[in-house]
């Protein structure tokens, strides 16, 4: 039913809390984007672009979701992840990485859409993404 989405539950950087995400390999969006859901109209609207049930839990008034859309890569072996979020300077900062295949490794070559939706602890400041290096 998830075909290649995985599921996690990692611990967050920066005291954010934990953060459940789900991630993916075929995303629906070809250009590199970022969303913030903050209500269950737009959560289920979301999973139903990736044409998936929207998994539990479902949004509340304590949490909000977030969606990286990396865009197309030339080959399998590509993630983005959230590593976590955190207050600075006025504005609610979303940590994430994107990694992409080890040198020297076999992966299919095949265009990919990596994603990753996670849910983590509402903030009532503007939403700002800052990619990590890998």
């Amino acid at each position: 039913m998830w075909g290649s989405m995985v599921v996690l539950l990692m611990a967050a950087l920066q005291g954010s809390g934990a953060v459940l995400q789900w991630q993916g390999m075929s995303g629906t969006r070809t250009e590199a984007e970022t969303l913030v859901i903050k209500d269950q109209r737009a959560w289920t609207n979301l999973w139903a672009e990736l044409k998936r049930d929207p998994p539990q839990p479902t949004l509340d008034d304590k949490h909000i979701a977030v969606a990286i859309f990396s865009g197309t890569k030339p080959t399998a072996g590509y993630t983005v992840s959230v590593r976590g979020a955190h207050e600075e300077s006025g504005r609610y900062v979303v940590e994430y990485v994107e990694t992409g295949p080890a040198p020297g490794k076999m992966v299919a070559q095949v265009l990919t859409h990596p994603w990753v939706v996670a849910i983590l602890p509402a903030s009532t400041l503007p939403v700002v993404f800052k990619k990590l290096a890998s």
